[in-house]
């Protein structure tokens, strides 16, 4: 499956938040949909951003 810019954006906020967890909280887990609702609340006119679905995260996350 091919990589799209809308894979890489939605990569780049989901990782942002990752890094940020791993810092701040090692070990610590979270799920994929956490992630994504807080990416559409600090996020509100990114239409990319809305559109995600935490089922699609995976691939966002390989980009």
């Amino acid at each position: 499956m091919a990589i799209t810019l809308d894979d890489v954006r939605l990569g780049e906020i989901y990782y942002g938040y990752l890094l940020e967890l791993a810092r701040t909280n090692p070990g610590a887990t979270v799920r994929y949909g956490a992630l994504v609702e807080r990416a559409k609340v600090e996020y509100p006119d990114d239409d990319i951003v809305q559109g995600a679905i935490a089922t699609s995260i995976g691939r966002r996350l390989d980009s």
